[in-house]
């Protein structure tokens, strides 16, 4: 398997409740794309044994804060190594059919060789990026935002039943409000969101989980949470 170039956005892990993922039927001509984000304790890594690639490197790591009283900011810290999750099938199998797992299901995406193809299933809101008191009144400056998931997939080539392709996923949730007062005593609400995000090109036989990510992200309390995105490529009905 090999990697290239891979962007990864993480904001804040929030619990929920996992659900089994689904099982895309082949496609006649096209190759069926299926991208898994999961949230795992680190007590279940432990169980299941994981371990990591700490030679790997993720490039062009940011982490976006979202938006604040006074607008959209980015933080970017330099390029890093990351380490890279070394699992098993069966590992990876296991870990996607806990109940104790946030498990988020990306768009399946049908792409043949040499094509471009979005599953985009986002809607587009105008939010508030920042705020002002003008004659004792709250007024916002809203900007249009995309919420929802997307899946942009570009098959590159396929050779010796190993696909190359390049992936782009998306995904963008409303979190909640934030409260700011003036000095006067007014209150102005600002909306927080979580991004989370992929952008790479590898290359992997149908049939097999890829892992990527690595992200470990541990709270102030100690307790540490796994961030993994997995990828699947069922082939098309005439190659089975």
């Amino acid at each position: 398997m090999t990697k290239t170039i891979i962007t990864l956005f993480v904001v804040i892990l929030i619990a929920g409740c996992s659900t089994t993922p689904s099982s895309p039927k082949p496609h006649k001509t096209k190759y069926a794309f299926q991208c898994l984000q999961v949230a795992s304790p680190d007590s279940i890594i432990q169980e299941l044994g994981f371990s990591y690639d700490t030679n790997a490197v993720i490039q062009n790591y940011t982490q976006p804060k979202e938006n604040d009283l006074f607008g959209k900011q980015h933080i970017t810290p330099p390029v890093s190594k990351l380490p890279k999750p070394v699992l098993t099938q069966s590992q990876i199998e296991d870990l996607i059919k806990r109940s104790d797992i946030e498990l988020i299901e990306f768009p399946v995406v049908y792409a043949g060789i040499g094509e471009s193809v979005t599953n985009d299933q986002t809607k587009t809101e105008a939010m508030a990026v920042d705020a002002n008191v003008v004659e004792g009144n709250v007024v916002c400056r809203k900007e249009p935002y995309k919420f929802g998931k997307s899946v942009s997939i570009t098959v590159n080539q396929v050779k010796d039943n190993v696909v190359n392709y390049k992936v782009d996923m998306m995904n963008r949730k409303f979190k909640a409000f934030d409260e700011y007062k003036t000095k006067d005593g007014l209150v102005i609400k600002m909306p927080f969101f979580e991004s989370r995000g992929l952008n790479t090109e590898i290359s992997q036989p149908p049939y097999v989980w890829t892992a990527m990510g690595g992200l470990i992200d541990q709270r102030n309390d100690g307790q540490k949470t796994h961030e993994i995105i997995i990828i699947r490529i069922i082939p098309p009905i005439h190659n089975i």
